[in-house]
């Protein structure tokens, strides 16, 4: 009987050496492995900038007032910060390889200042409109046509407003607002992920 348990408790500090052993050579490698959990359920605009950059929307930081969304067939799309409004400007292809979403953008009475030059601005929409009203929740359903995204706000009152009415938003700050009232702003939430860029 002794015999048996001095034999199981060898056995027992065997293992636990093994394992203190392995669990200090572990550590001393050169490279690691990270797994990171992603999920693919709708984001919100107060999640921040990392969350949405995830899903593919740049709201960059920088000193410019505006970035660039896109670039496609050297028609470039931006986005100014303050409002969320869309503008474009063409560039050459030798000029559009060296831009890349994100760069920051000036926009300064119709002219575009990037890195890579001054370009001349047409195109120039509304951040976004509205696509659907509920008077019985006082959210409205926005559609942001440049990237193809939806997301919803909610107003004290919806009265007078109607579907396609323009509605401006700070992506960065989370919040939206019917345009040309930007005392009644209001969070963004279920902000769906692009579709893609729309030029």
């Amino acid at each position: 009987m002794l015999r048996k348990s001095l034999l199981s408790l060898c056995i027992l500090l065997i293992a636990l050496f093994a394992v203190a052993d392995k669990k200090k050579t572990k550590g001393s490698g050169s490279s690691t492995t990270t797994t990171v959990a992603t999920s693919t359920t709708q984001i919100t605009a107060s999640e921040g900038s990392t969350a949405m950059a995830i899903r593919g929307i740049v709201e960059p930081e920088g000193t410019t007032n505006a970035a660039v969304l896109g670039i496609v067939n050297g028609v470039v799309t931006a986005r100014l910060r303050q409002n969320g409004s869309t503008f474009k400007f063409n560039v050459a292809a030798n000029v559009a390889s060296g831009l890349h979403v994100g760069d920051g953008v000036n926009l300064n009475s119709g002219v575009a200042q990037t890195a890579a030059g001054r370009f001349n601005v047409y195109g120039g929409e509304p951040c976004c409109q509205i696509a659907a009203i509920n008077a019985a929740t006082h959210s409205v359903t926005v559609n942001e046509p440049a990237v193809g995204r939806t997301f919803l706000f909610k107003l004290g009152s919806v009265h007078g407003l109607r579907a396609g009415q323009a509605v401006e938003a700070d992506f960065k700050a989370g919040t939206a607002w019917i345009a040309g009232n930007s005392a009644l702003k209001s969070s963004i939430a279920n902000l769906s992920a692009p579709t893609g860029l729309h030029p």
